[in-house]
């Protein structure tokens, strides 16, 4: 029967998988919790982590063996058939959380660095990366993005091989971001792989490359922040909000005045957050438009309906007093 993992210690006092690698354990929790992660993230690293320690053991992996192959190897090969005791067999999160323990262990000093990658692209990203930091000034999490992004451009293209930028083309570029937004939910975010792209190929612009066509391929998707609000109200919803009208007090009562100036002038919310006491003349059955979207000063007719209803009832009311304004019938 599977359980559930746990990052308790054994009480038996013995390490139930690589007893190099469960050293490491307390200082991995301890930087995944300085970062701010939710506890329940934690633990779920924590039981990936332990997952693999048990696997190495019976593989007889040592600690030094760690590396992004090994970590490969236990996610694509050992997770698909695994049977262990552990829930923590999600290919995605425990690649994330062994990423984590990558970090954490070259930190430390416990395993090797990162190989250095000597294929044309990696030579290529070193040199932007190198780009990015000394003349951009950017920070390491947006150039660690950035990199890669570029990187599956050009792995796409040119896979180990030399670089030829020239194969990079307009049409190519736009079907590798079609292909790269299914990866992404927002807008927002999409827009990183706009902006990674486009700087990279400006960068390649100083190199002597021509890349006007491949940055004009480039769109920032649209991202209206309130592209979800409803363009107008239904008329059921208008009743209701009619309904709820009427209420006692003078901010409920400043609150039905701004309601009907919407409803019965159509006015705009900035312009009925901008209106003043001044701006309504209660002889003439008028009321001002100072500030519009058009800048122009706009006179409207103030129905009478729309003016007792809520406008008057709000000036007359139980409010602290101000001036400059005259009453209804004075």
């Amino acid at each position: 029967m599977r359980t559930k993992p746990t990052s308790r210690p054994n009480p038996s006092g013995r390490s139930r998988g690589c007893a190099q690698l469960d050293r490491h354990i307390l200082g991995y929790r301890a930087y995944l919790v300085e970062r701010g992660n939710a506890a329940g993230y934690v633990r779920n690293c924590v039981a990936a982590v332990a997952h693999l320690s048990m696997w190495m053991k019976g593989a007889s992996k040592r600690l030094s063996d760690v590396d992004e192959g090994l970590v490969a190897e236990f996610v694509d090969k050992h997770l698909p058939g695994c049977q262990c005791a552990t829930n923590a067999r999600y290919p995605s999160t425990v690649r994330a959380a062994l990423g984590h323990l990558l970090v954490v262990l070259r930190e430390a000093n416990a395993i090797s660095p990162v190989p250095l990658d000597i294929t044309e692209v990696g030579q290529e990203l070193r040199r932007y990366d190198q780009y990015m930091e000394q003349v951009r000034g950017l920070a390491p999490k947006t150039r660690e993005g950035a990199l890669r992004i570029v990187e599956a451009l050009l792995r796409k293209h040119f896979s180990d091989a030399t670089i030829q930028f020239d194969v990079i083309t307009a049409e190519r570029v736009r079907r590798f971001f079609a292909a790269q937004a299914k990866n992404y939910k927002t807008p927002s975010s999409l827009g990183v792989v706009v902006s990674s792209l486009r700087s990279y190929f400006r960068w390649r612009a100083t190199l002597g490359d021509r890349t006007h066509a491949l940055v004009g391929a480039l769109a920032y998707p649209a991202n209206w922040q309130l592209a979800s609000l409803p363009k107008s109200l239904e008329p059921a919803e208008v009743e209701q909000l009619e309904a709820a009208l009427g209420q006692g007090g003078p901010s409920m009562l400043r609150a039905d005045a701004m309601v009907r100036c919407m409803l019965d002038l159509g006015l705009r919310s900035g312009e009925v957050a901008c209106l003043s006491l001044d701006d309504i003349d209660w002889n003439a059955s008028t009321i001002t438009l100072r500030r519009t979207k058009g800048r122009r000063e706009d006179v409207m007719p103030l129905p009478q309906a729309t003016g007792r209803r809520s406008p008057s009832t709000y000036v007359t009311s139980d409010r602290r007093p101000s001036t400059g304004w005259s009453s209804p019938g004075t």
